[in-house]
């Protein structure tokens, strides 16, 4: 976080209305994730209406951050601090003027991250997931990227997620007091945070707290924070599952076609991606109007949006939730006045919509995994479709295989 602002700040900067909460009759108690077992057979329940799901299942070996002698492979960067590696114990305190950060040489996209972290009182850190410096060739520049929180204010916001050196608080826990209570000051607190995609989610000693999808950045540097002022923080019992790196390709185009409908001649624009994918993200021109029908895995229509209307929602299968959060702008690279930018998502089951940085819809329908198809209806003399180049789907690549 930057030095020059103090905690009591944050909360006067954090955008008016962003992530607004349900109402209290919607919220319920989280059932707790299911521990899981080598060799047992797991059962996931039913979802409840926060749209919180449970952790990832992962099949993949977990493998230490760190070297188990040593700090090879990893820099101070952005600036000073004092750093000491024992007993696989890592150590940060004593930071200068500017916050300091211990920086992975290789970059990460898709993980699970695992470990503990004991900061004391009056201390603020972090950890560093998917980071740049400004200058990889001048490691005193400035580091920039989502930054899982460990504080001990009185706000209680550990486990939030803030962007370093942009746009700040992201994810704050307002409204969730399970999630605030859950980091305990002077202890060992056990982290888990996934990178998938997207989307990123953080858990504090089983805990769910930071669940946000956010387009800005799908890989970068993983860093440790250590805060100017009284930082006194430690690490330990690092792992991590390398799960590849999500980017977003063509695949497939927009195929034309006229059907009669209600006595009335339709034009229609058809999608269907080429890959599975639960993520697509597509433009189209302001001016177009129309309807678009987003279709899952078993061809069920689950969404309809009026192109050119500012509420544009007509349906939508499943419970309206809250989880996950986006912040204003979704972290989307928007592409002027002329074009809408749409982001359809159905990750874990948990569909949300974004246009121009704006959630339309946020619902959760278990039954739903991945896309099957996109349509756009058009009525009358118009002859407007998407551009066939601007429609990507999200995969992921795992290590050393390459999407088509």
């Amino acid at each position: 976080m930057p030095k020059t602002m103090n905690h009591e700040d944050f909360m006067s900067s954090y955008p008016e209305g962003m992530n607004k909460t349900l109402s209290t009759d919607l919220m319920v108690m989280l059932i707790p994730p299911v521990v899981l077992l080598a060799g047992a057979v797991i059962e996931v329940f039913a979802q409840d209406v926060s749209g919180r799901t449970p952790p990832s299942v992962i099949d993949s070996k977990k493998t230490p951050l760190l070297p188990p002698e040593g700090l090879d492979g990893w820099n101070l960067v952005s600036g000073e601090a004092t750093i000491e590696y024992e007993d696989g114990v890592l150590r940060g305190h004593s930071a200068g003027d500017r916050n300091a950060f211990l920086m992975s040489e290789r970059t990460w996209g898709d993980f699970v991250l695992e470990g503990e972290v004991l900061i004391e009182p009056g201390g603020n850190s972090g950890w560093q997931i998917r980071s740049r410096i400004d200058d990889p060739g001048d490691l005193t520049s400035r580091l920039r990227g989502y930054q899982i929180e460990v504080e001990t204010t009185d706000r209680k916001w550990s486990g939030g997620i803030y962007e370093e050196g942009r746009r700040g608080w992201l994810d704050t826990l307002l409204g969730d007091e399970e999630a605030r209570e859950s980091f305990r000051i002077g202890k060992w607190n056990r982290y888990r945070i996934e990178a998938d995609g997207i989307h990123l989610r953080s858990w504090v000693n089983g805990v769910p707290c930071g669940d946000l999808v956010d387009l800005a950045r799908t890989e970068g540097h993983i860093a440790f924070q250590i805060h100017t002022g009284s930082c006194d923080v430690r690490w330990r019992d690092l792992e991590i599952v390398d799960l590849g790196r999500s980017r977003f390709i063509s695949s497939g185009s927009w195929r034309k076609v006229e059907r009669r409908m209600d006595g009335d001649q339709m034009k229609m624009s058809e999608f269907t991606p080429g890959v599975e994918t639960s993520t697509i993200r597509f433009t189209y021109p302001v001016e177009q109007d129309g309807i678009l029908s987003i279709m899952d895995q078993d061809h069920r229509r689950i969404i309809e949006i009026s192109l050119d209307d500012d509420d544009p929602v007509i349906s939508s299968i499943g419970t309206a939730c809250r989880f996950p959060e986006v912040a204003p702008g979704a972290g989307m690279d928007l592409t002027g006045d002329s074009e809408h930018q749409i982001v359809v998502d159905l990750h874990q089951g948990r569909i949300t919509v974004i246009r121009d940085g704006v959630v339309l819809l946020k619902r959760h329908d278990r039954t739903c995994s991945s896309i099957g198809g996109v349509v756009i209806h058009t009525s009358g003399s118009r002859d407007e479709s998407p551009d066939s180049g601007r429609i990507h789907c999200l995969v992921r690549e795992k290590s050393g295989e390459k999407s088509p």
